[in-house]
């Protein structure tokens, strides 16, 4: 492509260890058309803002070919402007996997639950248990019931709340 065929055409780059005269000097993209902008089409060359066969992925979507779902989110789909799908765990009743932040599974989006706490968004105790809290086991138990303190009413909010009865 170019006028002297100098450039390559739509998804391929220029390969800088080969001479433009070179059969491999263009060599084709390996971008994932589900997850990338514009399909299979890499940046073409080095530049200060480009690197030859960079991938443009879509928003929620990842790796060096655009190929996977960034944490938090599941199903790639070329349908999808975003790439892939959140999906809305619920942060009190989720655990992370890993340091990425992992929280549900990319393919089926169903969110990984502490152990006290299910449902596919991670919002549900189990029974025995009750209000969703941020500790490791997810959920409020009668032994954190009693450690909380008792704190006596001001008399500005006693007297409020003899005004409501």
């Amino acid at each position: 492509m170019g006028v002297n065929c100098e450039q390559c055409i739509d998804g391929y780059y220029r390969d800088m260890n080969f001479n433009l005269q070179h059969p491999a000097a263009c060599t084709e993209c390996q971008c994932n058309p589900d997850g990338s902008i514009n399909g299979n089409v890499c940046d073409k060359e080095n530049t200060d803002t480009t690197t030859a066969g960079y991938c443009r992925c879509k928003a929620n979507v990842e790796g060096e070919s655009c190929d996977r779902c960034k944490p938090g989110f599941y199903n790639l789909d070329p349908n999808n402007p975003d790439g892939c799908s959140p999906c809305n765990c619920n942060k009190l009743g989720t655990i992370h996997l890993n340091t990425e932040g992992d929280t549900c599974d990319t393919e089926t989006g169903e969110c990984y639950c502490k152990q006290n706490v299910f449902g596919r968004y991670c919002d549900q105790c189990k029974d025995m248990f009750w209000g969703l809290d941020k500790d490791e086991m997810g959920q409020i138990t009668e032994e954190k019931i009693m450690m909380v303190q008792y704190v006596p009413l001001t008399s500005v909010e006693h007297q409020l709340s003899r005004e409501v009865d």
